[in-house]
């Protein structure tokens, strides 16, 4: 059939309806096309044949209501989904763009996502859900981890008119919802010895020379223990330094590939430093995080004056 211009018609072998404005339209009907009726939504009406070439000339005053008026059906667009909160709720907000040509408002929608891109068996159906809201939440438990989805919509308006489904959007879940983190961890304790006279009331006497110079500590490894965590880490002293100390890590930064290997630690403290027990606070700074861990630091002072024989 060639029309000249939108029309309603009817046949028995390919039904179909099609809205129509007011106003006056040809119909033209060639030989070989489906046999049966043609009827306008006034009432006029001709039957046909397959055998049939004929024009009917037909005018319309009261073009049919919506749904199936000349403005059309709704329509869902710009669909998008946010799965930010997706960890721990594995969650996804669902929205969508609701347009109508009538005017009328939004009276229910309906949403599939699946792991296929046909929607053959879709993990999330909403079905019909009468609301004007323009977004869905899914509940829990529907929607699992590693997965891309695909999904779409269709919306449905307050006179009963349902859009075609939408184009189709997708996203893809996390792999977990397991935090990047790590530990930052000391393998053991270090001491430094200086060798100093005393006097009879235990005080110390240090001399002059002797004041500004510096003794080296043992040292101590500070490896990384990682939890999905790639960062490069930087070491600093937080707190607990002895006055005049220097502190030395070797190296002072590291990458993943050398969290297990760590960076060695020590101090140079002064040799008039006070005997006693320090806690020295190491921090250690990466991918915005910090983590903190302390080492003790022994200020051993030893007279020269007693030896061991």
């Amino acid at each position: 059939m060639q029309i000249d211009g939108p029309t309603t018609f009817t046949t028995v072998e390919a039904p179909s309806t099609v809205g129509v404005a007011s106003g006056k339209y040809t119909l033209t009907y060639l030989s070989g096309g489906p046999s049966g009726s043609v009827v306008t939504n006034s009432g006029l009406s001709s039957n046909i044949n397959q055998g049939d070439n004929l024009s009917l000339t037909f005018i319309f005053t009261n073009p049919p209501a919506p749904p199936f008026g000349a403005s059309g059906p709704p329509t869902a667009s710009k669909i998008a989904s946010d799965d930010s909160f997706f960890c721990p709720s594995t969650q996804v907000i669902f929205s969508w763009l609701y347009s109508d040509p009538n005017g009328d408002p939004q009276g229910a929608f309906e949403l599939e996502a699946d792991d296929n891109s046909l929607f053959t068996s879709p993990e999330l159906a909403s079905g019909v859900v009468v609301s004007s809201d323009k977004f869905y939440i899914n509940d829990p438990g529907k929607l699992f981890f590693n997965t891309t989805y695909y999904w779409r919509a269709r919306v449905r308006d307050s006179k009963g008119a349902w859009s075609d489904w939408s184009l189709t959007n997708s996203f893809i879940t996390p792999t977990d919802c397991i935090v990047a983190d790590f530990s930052l961890i000391s393998s053991n304790d270090i001491f430094v010895n200086i060798a100093r006279e005393k006097n009879v009331e235990e005080s110390v006497v240090a001399p002059a020379a002797h004041a500004q110079q510096k003794e080296r500590s043992s040292s101590t490894t500070l490896t990384i223990v990682p939890t999905k965590f790639t960062s490069q880490v930087s070491f600093t002293i937080d707190s607990g330094f002895p006055s005049g100390a220097s502190a030395f890590f070797n190296p002072q930064k590291i990458n993943s590939s050398a969290y297990d290997i760590g960076s060695e630690f020590y101090v140079e403290v002064p040799r008039d430093v006070a005997e006693g027990i320090y806690t020295i606070t190491i921090k250690a700074d990466g991918g915005g995080l910090v983590r903190t861990a302390n080492v003790l630091l022994s200020v051993i002072i030893t007279d020269p004056r007693f030896k061991e024989f």
